[in-house]
């Protein structure tokens, strides 16, 4: 069917249109706990289809096995008040594990700010070197910048 000409009608704006790769919402594997299920489905719910890929998919179980049945055991160890160095030990592997599966995963906030706002934009230049101040040399810097000279 030939491409229409002119601009689209109101009908035509309003009609939706199926997107070219439309891919369905990653399964629950069957082998989690319900808790981990639940949070497995918020986490695919909060996210586009697609946005996980399959690579993805044994990083997330991971993380979603770690947050939402290992961490809550080993709590419910400490608060027995059985608190030992391996305890602590092990504890603290799964929380900097789960940290880290949360960023690769995309799932932390962090991770998700846009890449133009998560670095530094022109620090170099917004300031004049140390050296420079109260000379000639400032004013110029200013200048060729197309900057105002603070008072």
């Amino acid at each position: 069917m030939a491409k229409k000409r002119g601009r689209k009608s109101t009908a035509e704006m309003a009609t939706p249109r199926p997107t070219a790769s439309v891919q369905s919402f990653a399964p629950v594997p069957n082998a989690l706990k319900p808790e981990a299920q639940a949070l497995w489905r918020s986490i695919i719910g909060n996210r586009p289809p697609g946005f996980y890929h399959p690579g993805d998919l044994p990083l997330l179980r991971e993380y979603v096995h770690t947050v939402a049945t290992l961490l809550p055991r080993i709590n419910e160890i400490m608060a027995e008040g059985n608190i030992d160095l391996e305890i602590l030990k092990a504890r603290d592997g799964l929380v900097r594990q789960a940290a880290s599966l949360a960023c690769r995963l995309r799932i932390c906030v962090s991770s998700r700010t846009r890449p133009d706002a998560a670095v530094m934009r022109d620090s170099v230049d917004r300031s004049p070197p140390p050296w420079i101040f109260g000379t000639r040399e400032e004013e110029e810097w200013y200048r060729e910048r197309g900057m105002k000279m603070p008072s």
